[in-house]
């Protein structure tokens, strides 16, 4: 037990003399600046607390344009595709997917499920999202009729002809002392 105590103490020591005679590591003269990627933000709203649901991207099989749709849930409440022929070097704004007097897809913020997207294998572009018409936005979120919607595009997303698929009921109405929630049928 003596011989490895002394033994562990002989490279203790070695070690202190190997890191005391080595040279100094100098400071860094200037702090390192941040790297910066080609990440892009496809939005036109600069304002970094933005509530954007989460963007989708699909690209075209037939030209390689790829297209990201999003949904603001705070300010304009509506489903936006940008459009890009450069691989996403460059964004620009697509068409308006969105069918009148429905232009709230704001949905419920918290989810933010509110659209999806696909090329189909002849380079048809689909859009599919919830919406529901804003004179209902004085009503809680749950309780705002959704209707489902499909949005299609033979231009890559220049131009849209959007169809209702799923008509909702309208607006439930309140009844009674206990408040439920009761829809017109």
């Amino acid at each position: 037990m003596r011989g490895s105590v002394r033994r562990a103490a002989e490279v203790a020591i070695g070690m202190v003399l190997a890191l005391a005679s080595a040279p100094p590591v100098p400071a860094a003269a200037k702090p390192v600046p941040p790297v910066v990627t080609a990440a892009v933000q496809v939005s036109q709203d600069p304002n970094p607390a933005r509530a954007h649901a989460m963007g989708q991207i699909t690209r075209n099989p037939k030209t390689g344009t790829l297209i990201v749709a999003d949904s603001d849930a705070r300010i304009r409440r509506t489903v936006d595709v940008y459009r890009s022929s450069d691989d996403g070097a460059n964004w620009q704004p697509g068409g308006d997917p969105m069918l009148k007097p429905w232009t709230d897809s704001s949905g419920d913020p918290d989810a933010n499920v509110n659209h999806t997207l696909a090329y189909d294998k002849n380079g048809v572009l689909y859009i599919a999202f919830q919406a529901n018409d804003p004179k209902f936005s004085q009503l809680a979120r749950k309780d705002r009729p959704r209707h489902i919607f499909l949005a299609r595009s033979t231009d890559d997303g220049l131009t849209f002809s959007t169809v209702k698929v799923w008509d909702a009921p309208e607006a439930p109405r309140r009844t009674g002392a206990s408040n439920a929630t009761t829809v017109r049928g």
